[in-house]
């Protein structure tokens, strides 16, 4: 689905700075040392370097979690280490003491 139309853009916002969009792709890992800048989060120092990776198979999102220390959450609940959860655009997702909201954007 590279540039179809159509296609679903993911991206978070974040509790610390209100305003701001991390962008994510399929594939992408989000923590201080993956693709996702988090550098601009005040409260990414708790994450892992390669805290989470976001997926998309079809139409739906997931997110593993790849800390085995830092803790994922996505609505509350824990995600077991090394496993996926599909996610939703309004769900609630916390990387470490980072909170975050997921959003797909659609694209035209």
């Amino acid at each position: 689905m590279d540039g179809a139309e159509g296609e679903s853009k993911g991206y978070l916002e974040c509790a610390a700075q209100p305003g701001l969009k991390l962008e994510v792709k399929a594939g992408d890992i989000i923590g201080r040392e993956g693709n996702v800048d988090v550098s601009r989060l005040e409260d990414a120092e708790y994450m892992s370097r390669k805290h989470a990776r976001f997926l998309k198979k079809s139409d739906s999102w997931f997110i593993e979690n790849l800390s085995t220390k830092s803790f994922t959450y996505v609505n509350g609940k824990q995600v077991a280490p090394e496993s996926q959860v599909e996610i939703k655009s309004g769900d609630r997702i916390t990387l470490g003491t980072a909170r975050c909201t997921f959003r797909v954007e659609e694209s035209d």
